[in-house]
């Protein structure tokens, strides 16, 4: 290989013509991604803000809407802790699932849960898989 053919790569990639490969998404909770930006919400913003995720969530766990797999924090609830985005959900929450998706933060929408928040997660661009 040539001398300069680093230092053409190196600019090659700077520039935008070659794309870093793309990481494997980060395993988390469910129930850990609720609570970290509950409990420390900067921190959360930083560490999970625009991360690709993969959540696995337990058959029965979750709630199927036509656009949106949701998860509650209790199940007395109300209102969703966690909104995943997906273009195909599930049929139904009868099967486990993993979703892999974009987590965007947290959207306060003013409804109070259980918890104590006031606030969901939202993840988008998921794909469920069984």
């Amino acid at each position: 290989m040539p001398r300069f053919a680093p230092f053409f790569f190196a600019i090659a990639f700077a520039s935008g013509c070659v794309k870093p490969r793309e990481s494997e998404p980060t395993e988390v909770t469910v129930l850990s991604l609720s609570r970290v930006y509950r409990d420390t919400p900067h921190t959360a913003a930083t560490a999970w803000t625009n991360r690709t995720i993969r959540v696995r969530l337990a058959a029965k766990d979750y709630s199927v809407t036509p656009s949106a797999v949701q998860w509650f924090d209790h199940t007395a609830d109300s209102h969703p802790a966690v909104v995943f985005d997906c273009e195909s959900p599930p049929a139904d929450n009868t099967q486990p699932i993993i979703i892999t998706g974009t987590c965007r933060g947290r959207f306060v929408d003013g409804k109070r849960r259980r918890n104590g928040t006031d606030f969901y997660v939202i993840v988008s661009g998921c794909v469920a898989s069984p």
